[in-house]
């Protein structure tokens, strides 16, 4: 909802509740990529690293390999690999 008008964003601010926010991280290790996704909410941290593997070419076989609690919330580890 950060990128529309202010006008449209006052309008929909009673019907569309806001997004908890989700950090995401990337590291590569070789053939290896990893996003850690995190934030207060399960729900919204699952959501985000499930948007973001259906976004990943399946030869490269996304999966979530972690799931976790941590200090401040939860935290998924998305990883897939290079296809050659």
């Amino acid at each position: 909802m950060h990128n529309l008008h202010p006008v449209m964003q006052s309008a929909l601010r009673g019907i569309i509740a806001p997004l908890p926010d989700v950090t995401c991280r990337q590291t590569r290790s070789g053939r290896v990529t990893e996003y850690t996704f995190s934030g207060s909410e399960l729900a919204a941290v699952r959501r985000a690293a499930d948007v973001r593997m259906s976004q990943i070419d399946p030869y490269r076989s996304p999966a979530v390999v972690a799931q976790r609690p941590t200090a401040d919330g939860f935290e998924v580890v998305l990883r897939y690999y290079t296809a050659d």
